[in-house]
């Protein structure tokens, strides 16, 4: 099967919707805190679709350069921001629980 237009679409509205879900998330909850369920739960689909795009493509298209480099960056990206997700989660949730907020 290849990859078409649909599929880069696709993984570029889903990147860009994300973080319309997490300010959402953050604006309906206010002096409270902000509910992370909705954009806990947004992430991996996100990361999935950006997963799955930049490996067709790296599969299809591996020996076109102008292909490759941005498949591997958008992995690369990828990676990074769920390790920062994940030490957002860990300070923010787990250890700052009982924390005094400004």
């Amino acid at each position: 099967m290849k990859m078409s237009i649909v599929h880069v679409i696709h993984a570029f509205a889903a990147f860009h919707l994300h973080p319309l879900c997490a300010t959402a998330s953050r604006s309906h909850v206010p002096h409270h805190g902000m509910s992370w369920w909705p954009h806990l739960l947004d992430a991996p689909l996100v990361a999935i679709i950006l997963t799955w795009t930049a490996l067709r493509a790296l599969t299809q298209y591996s020996k076109i350069p102008a292909v490759r480099r941005p498949a591997m960056l958008v992995i690369w990206l990828l990676i990074a921001q769920l390790c920062l997700g994940f030490v957002a989660f860990i300070t923010r949730v787990a250890w700052g629980h009982d924390a005094v907020q400004p």
